[in-house]
Protein backbone atom coordinates (compact mmCIF):
# COMPACT_ATOMS: atom_id res chain seq x y z
CA UNK A 1 0.00 0.00 0.00
CA UNK A 2 0.93 3.42 -1.00
CA UNK A 3 0.90 6.83 0.86
CA UNK A 4 -0.71 10.14 0.89
CA UNK A 5 0.48 13.43 2.45
CA UNK A 6 -1.71 14.49 5.56
CA UNK A 7 -2.74 18.25 6.96
CA UNK A 8 -4.11 19.11 9.97
CA UNK A 9 -8.05 19.48 10.41
CA UNK A 10 -9.51 22.06 10.65
CA UNK A 11 -9.37 24.15 13.70
CA UNK A 12 -6.38 22.21 14.67
CA UNK A 13 -3.61 24.34 16.41
CA UNK A 14 -0.02 23.65 15.36
CA UNK A 15 1.54 24.33 18.42
CA UNK A 16 3.65 21.64 20.49
CA UNK A 17 1.70 22.43 23.37
CA UNK A 18 -1.62 21.48 21.87
CA UNK A 19 -0.81 17.79 20.75
CA UNK A 20 -3.59 15.56 20.91
CA UNK A 21 -3.00 12.41 23.01
CA UNK A 22 -5.11 10.17 20.55
CA UNK A 23 -3.77 11.27 17.50
CA UNK A 24 -0.79 10.00 15.13
CA UNK A 25 0.22 9.46 12.15
CA UNK A 26 1.30 6.37 9.94
CA UNK A 27 5.18 6.86 8.63
CA UNK A 28 6.60 3.99 6.59
CA UNK A 29 9.25 5.52 4.68
CA UNK A 30 10.53 8.56 5.85
CA UNK A 31 10.89 10.67 2.87
CA UNK A 32 12.89 13.26 4.96
CA UNK A 33 13.97 13.45 8.02
CA UNK A 34 11.49 16.35 8.78
CA UNK A 35 8.69 13.88 7.44
CA UNK A 36 7.06 14.40 11.30
CA UNK A 37 7.73 18.35 11.62
CA UNK A 38 4.21 19.60 10.26
CA UNK A 39 2.49 16.46 12.38
CA UNK A 40 2.73 19.28 15.28
CA UNK A 41 -0.87 18.39 16.92
CA UNK A 42 -0.14 14.65 16.77
CA UNK A 43 1.31 12.70 19.92
CA UNK A 44 2.68 9.31 18.40
CA UNK A 45 3.59 7.66 15.20
CA UNK A 46 4.33 3.98 13.69
CA UNK A 47 5.80 2.33 10.74
CA UNK A 48 3.97 -0.34 10.03
CA UNK A 49 7.22 -2.32 11.35
CA UNK A 50 9.10 -2.77 14.45
CA UNK A 51 11.80 0.05 13.63
CA UNK A 52 10.57 3.73 13.43
CA UNK A 53 11.00 4.49 9.78
CA UNK A 54 13.88 6.40 9.34
CA UNK A 55 15.99 3.73 8.90
CA UNK A 56 16.55 2.75 5.42
CA UNK A 57 14.56 5.71 4.17
CA UNK A 58 15.44 8.96 2.50
CA UNK A 59 17.13 10.24 6.30
CA UNK A 60 20.79 10.94 6.19
CA UNK A 61 20.69 11.13 10.05
CA UNK A 62 17.79 8.38 10.57
CA UNK A 63 19.07 8.16 14.73
CA UNK A 64 19.00 11.88 15.22
CA UNK A 65 15.23 12.12 13.40
CA UNK A 66 14.20 9.59 15.45
CA UNK A 67 15.55 11.06 18.44
CA UNK A 68 13.83 14.53 17.62
CA UNK A 69 10.93 12.69 16.94
CA UNK A 70 10.52 10.74 20.14
CA UNK A 71 11.15 14.43 22.15
CA UNK A 72 7.68 15.53 21.56
CA UNK A 73 6.06 11.94 20.34
CA UNK A 74 5.42 8.50 21.31
CA UNK A 75 6.92 5.50 18.60
CA UNK A 76 4.76 2.43 18.48
CA UNK A 77 6.30 -0.54 17.13
CA UNK A 78 4.03 -2.99 14.92
CA UNK A 79 4.51 -6.87 14.04
CA UNK A 80 3.05 -5.98 10.36
CA UNK A 81 3.39 -9.83 9.46
CA UNK A 82 4.39 -13.20 10.54
CA UNK A 83 7.41 -12.33 8.66
CA UNK A 84 8.11 -9.81 11.29
CA UNK A 85 8.00 -12.11 14.38
CA UNK A 86 10.59 -14.55 12.28
CA UNK A 87 12.64 -11.65 11.97
CA UNK A 88 12.75 -10.62 15.54
CA UNK A 89 13.10 -14.16 16.53
CA UNK A 90 15.57 -14.69 14.44
CA UNK A 91 17.93 -11.49 15.85
CA UNK A 92 15.41 -10.58 19.11
CA UNK A 93 18.80 -8.07 20.35
CA UNK A 94 18.33 -6.24 17.26
CA UNK A 95 15.02 -4.67 18.01
CA UNK A 96 15.55 -5.03 22.06
CA UNK A 97 15.90 -0.69 22.12
CA UNK A 98 12.99 -0.30 20.02
CA UNK A 99 10.95 -2.61 22.96
CA UNK A 100 12.17 -1.65 25.84
CA UNK A 101 11.21 2.17 25.25
CA UNK A 102 7.53 1.47 23.60
CA UNK A 103 3.72 1.23 26.12
CA UNK A 104 2.20 -0.61 22.96
CA UNK A 105 2.87 -3.32 20.89
CA UNK A 106 0.37 -3.15 17.20
CA UNK A 107 0.36 -6.56 15.59
CA UNK A 108 -1.32 -7.92 11.92
CA UNK A 109 -1.98 -5.77 9.31
CA UNK A 110 -4.81 -6.53 7.59
CA UNK A 111 -4.61 -10.23 7.83
CA UNK A 112 -7.81 -10.86 5.68
CA UNK A 113 -6.28 -9.26 2.63
CA UNK A 114 -3.79 -11.30 -0.01
CA UNK A 115 -1.84 -7.87 -0.32
CA UNK A 116 -1.25 -6.68 2.97
CA UNK A 117 -0.39 -9.26 6.05
CA UNK A 118 -2.15 -12.37 4.51
CA UNK A 119 -2.91 -14.62 7.67
CA UNK A 120 -4.91 -16.79 7.66
CA UNK A 121 -7.72 -16.89 11.52
CA UNK A 122 -6.29 -20.41 12.53
CA UNK A 123 -2.40 -19.27 11.74
CA UNK A 124 -2.92 -15.88 13.07
CA UNK A 125 -4.19 -17.72 16.37
CA UNK A 126 -1.59 -20.56 16.62
CA UNK A 127 0.97 -17.38 16.58
CA UNK A 128 -0.61 -14.59 18.95
CA UNK A 129 0.88 -16.98 22.30
CA UNK A 130 4.22 -15.96 20.73
CA UNK A 131 3.21 -11.97 20.47
CA UNK A 132 0.89 -12.18 24.07
CA UNK A 133 5.17 -13.30 25.56
CA UNK A 134 6.69 -10.91 23.74
CA UNK A 135 4.50 -8.08 25.18
CA UNK A 136 4.76 -9.35 28.55
CA UNK A 137 8.39 -9.39 28.54
CA UNK A 138 8.51 -5.86 27.50
CA UNK A 139 5.56 -4.95 29.51
CA UNK A 140 3.70 -3.78 26.85
CA UNK A 141 -0.24 -3.71 26.52
CA UNK A 142 -1.17 -5.57 23.08
CA UNK A 143 -2.99 -4.24 20.45
CA UNK A 144 -5.36 -6.94 18.74
CA UNK A 145 -4.90 -7.68 14.79
CA UNK A 146 -5.75 -4.44 12.55
CA UNK A 147 -8.42 -5.73 10.18
CA UNK A 148 -10.29 -3.09 7.97
CA UNK A 149 -13.98 -2.17 8.77
CA UNK A 150 -16.84 -3.95 7.15
CA UNK A 151 -17.66 -7.56 5.70
CA UNK A 152 -13.80 -7.90 5.07
CA UNK A 153 -12.58 -7.45 8.70
CA UNK A 154 -15.59 -8.95 10.52
CA UNK A 155 -15.53 -12.54 8.17
CA UNK A 156 -11.33 -12.81 9.52
CA UNK A 157 -12.19 -11.72 13.08
CA UNK A 158 -15.02 -14.52 13.76
CA UNK A 159 -12.79 -17.16 12.76
CA UNK A 160 -9.62 -15.66 14.53
CA UNK A 161 -11.55 -15.80 17.98
CA UNK A 162 -13.38 -19.59 17.20
CA UNK A 163 -9.22 -20.60 16.46
CA UNK A 164 -8.18 -18.37 19.29
CA UNK A 165 -11.00 -20.32 21.64
CA UNK A 166 -10.64 -23.99 20.25
CA UNK A 167 -6.68 -23.87 20.84
CA UNK A 168 -5.94 -21.20 23.67
CA UNK A 169 -9.54 -20.95 25.48
CA UNK A 170 -8.77 -17.23 24.39
CA UNK A 171 -6.60 -14.88 22.84
CA UNK A 172 -5.52 -11.96 25.40
CA UNK A 173 -5.03 -8.22 24.14
CA UNK A 174 -5.58 -5.04 25.89
CA UNK A 175 -7.08 -3.07 22.84
CA UNK A 176 -8.98 -3.50 19.33
CA UNK A 177 -7.93 -2.00 16.33
CA UNK A 178 -9.89 -0.99 12.79
CA UNK A 179 -9.06 0.58 9.64
CA UNK A 180 -11.73 3.03 8.69
CA UNK A 181 -11.94 4.17 4.74
CA UNK A 182 -14.80 6.75 3.59
CA UNK A 183 -15.95 9.38 1.13
CA UNK A 184 -16.83 12.55 2.77
CA UNK A 185 -20.34 13.66 3.31
CA UNK A 186 -22.70 14.67 1.07
CA UNK A 187 -21.94 11.73 -0.80
CA UNK A 188 -23.32 11.56 -4.25
CA UNK A 189 -26.01 9.04 -5.36
CA UNK A 190 -23.44 7.07 -7.27
CA UNK A 191 -21.50 6.22 -3.81
CA UNK A 192 -21.87 3.15 -2.25
CA UNK A 193 -23.93 3.30 1.33
CA UNK A 194 -21.15 1.77 2.46
CA UNK A 195 -18.24 3.71 1.00
CA UNK A 196 -20.07 7.07 2.60
CA UNK A 197 -19.06 8.37 6.19
CA UNK A 198 -22.68 9.05 6.90
CA UNK A 199 -26.46 10.29 6.05
CA UNK A 200 -27.34 14.03 5.00
CA UNK A 201 -24.54 16.71 4.75
CA UNK A 202 -22.23 15.93 7.29
CA UNK A 203 -23.88 12.60 9.14
CA UNK A 204 -21.54 10.46 10.55
CA UNK A 205 -23.29 7.57 11.34
CA UNK A 206 -21.89 4.88 9.45
CA UNK A 207 -18.29 5.36 11.11
CA UNK A 208 -20.04 5.52 14.60
CA UNK A 209 -21.69 1.91 13.53
CA UNK A 210 -18.38 0.62 12.99
CA UNK A 211 -17.22 2.08 15.76
CA UNK A 212 -19.56 0.41 18.11
CA UNK A 213 -19.26 -3.05 16.15
CA UNK A 214 -15.51 -3.38 16.76
CA UNK A 215 -15.97 -1.96 20.42
CA UNK A 216 -18.04 -5.05 20.64
CA UNK A 217 -16.46 -7.21 19.09
CA UNK A 218 -13.57 -6.83 21.26
CA UNK A 219 -15.73 -7.22 23.90
CA UNK A 220 -15.75 -3.42 25.29
CA UNK A 221 -12.13 -3.08 24.87
CA UNK A 222 -11.09 0.36 23.38
CA UNK A 223 -9.92 0.66 19.92
CA UNK A 224 -7.32 2.31 18.02
CA UNK A 225 -7.98 3.10 14.22
CA UNK A 226 -4.67 2.83 12.97
CA UNK A 227 -5.80 3.31 9.17
CA UNK A 228 -8.09 6.28 8.13
CA UNK A 229 -8.46 8.56 5.01
CA UNK A 230 -11.00 8.96 1.77
CA UNK A 231 -11.73 6.11 0.29
CA UNK A 232 -10.79 5.42 -3.02
CA UNK A 233 -11.87 2.74 -3.74
CA UNK A 234 -15.89 3.60 -3.89
CA UNK A 235 -17.15 5.55 -6.96
CA UNK A 236 -16.15 8.88 -6.97
CA UNK A 237 -12.21 9.53 -6.67
CA UNK A 238 -10.47 11.12 -3.87
CA UNK A 239 -9.00 14.74 -4.04
CA UNK A 240 -7.60 17.51 -1.66
CA UNK A 241 -10.92 18.60 -0.83
CA UNK A 242 -12.37 15.54 -0.30
CA UNK A 243 -9.57 14.42 2.25
CA UNK A 244 -10.12 17.70 4.01
CA UNK A 245 -13.81 17.20 4.28
CA UNK A 246 -13.78 13.85 5.74
CA UNK A 247 -10.74 14.73 8.19
CA UNK A 248 -13.07 18.09 9.42
CA UNK A 249 -16.19 14.75 9.94
CA UNK A 250 -14.22 11.82 10.90
CA UNK A 251 -11.63 14.02 13.82
CA UNK A 252 -14.16 14.93 16.50
CA UNK A 253 -15.67 11.97 16.34
CA UNK A 254 -12.45 9.98 17.05
CA UNK A 255 -11.52 12.35 19.69
CA UNK A 256 -15.06 12.55 21.19
CA UNK A 257 -15.87 8.73 21.41
CA UNK A 258 -15.15 7.00 24.36
CA UNK A 259 -14.67 3.77 21.77
CA UNK A 260 -11.03 5.07 20.52
CA UNK A 261 -8.02 4.66 22.52
CA UNK A 262 -5.90 6.66 19.52
CA UNK A 263 -6.27 7.08 15.57
CA UNK A 264 -4.05 7.97 12.86
CA UNK A 265 -3.92 9.20 9.66
CA UNK A 266 -3.53 7.59 6.79
CA UNK A 267 -0.32 8.41 6.30
CA UNK A 268 2.48 11.12 6.12
CA UNK A 269 3.87 10.57 2.14
CA UNK A 270 1.86 11.60 -0.91
CA UNK A 271 0.25 8.56 -3.28
CA UNK A 272 -1.37 9.38 -6.61
CA UNK A 273 -3.50 6.18 -6.52
CA UNK A 274 -5.16 7.59 -3.33
CA UNK A 275 -5.18 11.54 -3.76
CA UNK A 276 -3.00 13.90 -3.20
CA UNK A 277 -4.96 16.38 -0.05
Amino acid sequence: RFLLLAALPTGVSSGVCSRAPKRGVAVHTAQTCDVLDAHSASSWWYSWGLGTGFDGSFCDAPDDAAARARASMDFVPMFWGESHIDDFLAAPEAWHHELDRASYLLTFNEPEFAAQANISPRRAAQLWPTLVEIANNYSLELVAPCVSAGVHGERWWAPWQGNCTALHGSCEFDYGCTHNYFQPAPCRDDVSWWACVGNGDDGTEHLEQELQTWYEHTGGKPIWVTEFACNPWAERACNASSHRRLMDQVVPVLEASPRVFRYAWFAAVWNSQVGRP
